[in-house]
Formats: structure tokens, C-alpha cells, sequence
């Protein structure tokens, strides 16, 4: 497997999401292509990516996805007058909503993780087209993901709200901010399989429904400490759909996230039907580009704001939420089956 380091001068990394909730995917990406102008203006971000996807409470949804590296681009666009009108003039009311959420993440607070492929042969998104990619030792096993971020050395990086209930406030209708609770845990992880002749119609029949459902289980169950799931079918700036998708999640910290991993039904499933797939090609090298970016956002890191959107999207899920001091996830522990 590969990773990701970084050029000295990259200090930083803002990631941002920008979306907009519609009864439909049809109106979702009118309203998100209203936005793409906006991107061609000064300090335009490093990388823009773009999907639509469908939450678990039935709405649909077109995002952007987009990364500065270095923040005060993202600032100095942000605080643009063309930028600033169209964000305040979003209504409160009618069929659309709208989010936009921010993480400034310090690069000692990432880890990434790919398939040996060249990202700017396959065209893989996120940083991985803008840093240097190469061979790391420290994968396949629990816990990688926690070596691979630096920080973690000197930093427990405990998330400073451990368990939550979902808000019951009403917030279709509003304009609303939330504070981002410190050292939060940002996933997103993803396929490409434009390219696959070999793996794609196993993984489809066989890998895929599996991570569904675990992706779906994780967007309805808070006691896992996920605040919500986007499975996301990416898509050409222009709206064309491409053969690749990605997930992206919020956690309430990075533990929550590696105890679902290591410990529960759903993910020891993924992980199981995967290995079987790769049994079952008899040394064949993957040609599906798969990979992953997990953050943690130290506080004061992330920002979040929300118009005219449900109270399941993002972190209004814990608009009212008070600290919770036990620090142990609470998960199922059913057994599973793992295969391979």
C-alpha cells in the first residue's frame, strides 16, 4: 500500500463541503451547478470535486468537495463579495437546502492510505494528485490508521464529545451555525473502477452491498459516534457521472471511528468479503483504484453551517448536545462470520 507526504511548505489542508438537500437529484444539481461559478474566482481551490447522493432519511443531495492547501486561499474566497452574497441569499424556505462545512486540518492530524497506482495515471481525487505517493509498511493492521498520524505520537487525540443524542430541534426553515466539537474524526474513502477488467463485477456483487450496509448501519446508529454517512456517486464538474464513488463521514473522534472497524459485525463483514475477493484472483494484482483520507480536527478546526436543512445532516444532528464524559464507545458486539 501507499501514502501520502507532504512538500515542506503545505502546513495545512482545508477541506470543505458544500451541498444542497432537493426532493430530487435532478433539482439538487441545478442548484449546485449555481454554484460552480463561484469557483472560478480568485484563490480558487487545489482540488474540486464533485457527486450526488441520496442520505439515509431519503433526501437527495449534490455536493462539491473541495481542498486549499494552504487555509487563507479558502479565506480570501470565502471572502469574496460574489461568494459572501450567494451564501447569505440562500432562502430559509422552498424546497432546497443548503450546507457548507469546513475542516482546517494540520498535516500531522492526516493519514491516507491507496492501492499501488499512480493517482495522476488513474486520476484519483482528493490530495493525492498535488503531494508525493509511495510504499508505507505501516498498514494491515488494527490500528494503522492511528500510527500513520503523526500526531498521534504525543496526542491521545480524544474527541471532546464521546456520546451524543440525536437533537429533536426542527431546523428546516432556519439559518443555523453549529460548533464543531474538537478532534473530530473526517473520513472519506473510495473506488475507481474505470479502469477494472478484473476486480469490478466481484466487488460489485460481492464487496459492495456488503460496505452499503455498513455505511447505512453507521448513519443510523449514534451510539457508534457517527454523526452521518454520504455515499457519494462522483461526478465530472459537468455532471457527467464516472465510474467512481467515495464516502464520506463525520465521527465524533477518531476511537469511535477504529472501534467500528476493528470490532464491529458490520465492518468485520466488509473486511471479510473483501479478503475473499482478492483469494479468489489467484495473486491477481488489484486494478480497482481504491483509497482513504481520515482527519482528526483539532478544536476551533471545523466550522458548520446549515440553511433550510433537515436535522440529520452533518453536525446539526448534535446542535443541542452536552458533553458526555464516558469515554467508551458503545457498540454491538454481535459476532461475525469473516471469511477468508
Amino acid at each position: 500500500m501507499w501514502s501520502t507526504t507532504y512538500p515542506e511548505g503545505v502546513t495545512e489542508i482545508l477541506f470543505a463541503q458544500f451541498g444542497v438537500q432537493a426532493p430530487s437529484l435532478d433539482e439538487a444539481n441545478k442548484a449546485i451547478e449555481e454554484m460552480l461559478p463561484l469557483f472560478g474566482a480568485d484563490a480558487q481551490p487545489t482540488v474540486l470535486d464533485r457527486g450526488q447522493y441520496t442520505d439515509a432519511y431519503g433526501y437527495a443531495n449534490a455536493t462539491l468537495m473541495a481542498y486549499w492547501f494552504a487555509p487563507g486561499d479558502y479565506e480570501r474566497w470565502a471572502g469574496q463579495d460574489a461568494v459572501e452574497a450567494f451564501w447569505a441569499s440562500r432562502p430559509v424556505s422552498g424546497p432546497l437546502g443548503y450546507y457548507r462545512e469546513t475542516a482546517t486540518i494540520p498535516r500531522d492530524h492526516i493519514e491516507t492510505l491507496y492501492t499501488p497506482h499512480d493517482p495522476k495515471e488513474y486520476d484519483t481525487p482528493g490530495i493525492a494528485q498535488h503531494v508525493e505517493v509511495g510504499p508505507t509498511k505501516v498498514h494491515d493492521y488494527w490500528g494503522s490508521a492511528r500510527d500513520r498520524i503523526t500526531a498521534s505520537q504525543s496526542d491521545e487525540l480524544e474527541g471532546a464529545l464521546y456520546a451524543y443524542t440525536p437533537t429533536t430541534e426542527e431546523t428546516l426553515g432556519r439559518r443555523v451555525s453549529v460548533t464543531v466539537p474538537g478532534n473530530v474524526c473526517l473520513i472519506r474513502t473510495a473506488q475507481d473502477w474505470r479502469r477494472s477488467t478484473v476486480f469490478k463485477d466481484d466487488y460489485f456483487a460481492n464487496v459492495d452491498p456488503v460496505k452499503d450496509v455498513g455505511v447505512d448501519y453507521l448513519a443510523t446508529h449514534p451510539d457508534t459516534g457517527c454523526l452521518q454517512t454520504r455515499k457519494i456517486r462522483e461526478q465530472a464538474l459537468d455532471g457527467e457521472i464516472i465510474d467512481r464513488a467515495c464516502t464520506v463521514g463525520w465521527f465524533l473522534s477518531l476511537e469511535h471511528l477504529m472501534t467500528w472497524s476493528r470490532g464491529h459485525r458490520s465492518h468485520l463483514e466488509i473486511y471479510g468479503a473483501f479478503f475473499q475477493m482478492m483469494q479468489g484472483k489467484d495473486g491477481q494484482p488489484m486494478d480497482m483504484s481504491l483509497w482513504h483520507e481520515v482527519s482528526v480536527i483539532p478544536e476551533g478546526g471545523g466550522s458548520a453551517e446549515y440553511v433550510n436543512c433537515h436535522n440529520r445532516t452533518g453536525f446539526l444532528t448534535v446542535l443541542d448536545h452536552t458533553p458526555v464524559l464516558d469515554h467508551t464507545p458503545v457498540l454491538d458486539h454481535t459476532p461475525a462470520h469473516v471469511a477468508g
